[in-house]
């Protein structure tokens, strides 16, 4: 969950000023940098048309990663399939 913080102009904004991970329940302030990932279930899924949003702190982010034994792709790795992806193209 996000927390905003009223800033006066010439009309009232919020903007961010942290957040709260959803794992580990870190508050992280904004310039630390959190991951917001929103997930729309899609068309015959069980539960079709909700959606999942969550904020993590990259350290709960990356543990998360590891678990599940996902493909972690440094940058350079990252651009070389990117490049190999526009040459099968």
């Amino acid at each position: 969950m996000i927390n905003y913080k009223e800033q006066k102009t010439e009309c009232i904004n919020y903007v961010p000023i942290n957040t709260t991970c959803d794992k580990c329940q870190r508050v992280i302030e904004v310039y630390e940098g959190f991951h917001k990932i929103r997930h729309e279930f899609g068309y015959g899924t069980t539960k079709d048309g909700d959606y999942l949003e969550v904020d993590w702190c990259e350290d709960c982010l990356i543990e998360i990663v590891k678990e599940s034994k996902a493909r972690w792709y440094e940058q350079d790795e990252q651009d070389e399939q990117d490049e190999q992806e526009d040459l099968d193209e």
